[in-house]
């Protein structure tokens, strides 16, 4: 991976963020990235490690996907919360 690719990378999440009002903290010593809706307004928050690599890029990625993915207000449909967490979802 080339150091302009990581930086493409880091632009498009910059990019995706700052369309979509998201506050991105990144710190190295995360060890469960996380998303939070704010409410009344406030800007959305993700928690994630730096990005170093495809991997921590689609983990940001995924993270901003709790933000804006269909079905984010907390409740699942019954098909897709029946499989979450046994490696069918």
């Amino acid at each position: 991976m080339t150091r302009k690719q990581i930086e493409t990378m880091r632009q498009h999440i910059a990019d995706v963020c700052a369309a979509h009002d998201i506050w991105v903290r990144y710190d190295d010593n995360v060890r469960e990235p996380y998303a939070i809706r704010k409410a009344y307004g406030a800007t959305d928050e993700i928690m994630v490690r730096p990005i170093k690599s495809p991997s921590t890029y689609a983990v940001v990625l995924h993270e901003i996907g709790h933000l804006l993915g269909r079905n984010q207000n907390g409740s699942l449909p019954w098909s897709a919360s029946a499989g979450h967490g046994n490696g069918r979802a």
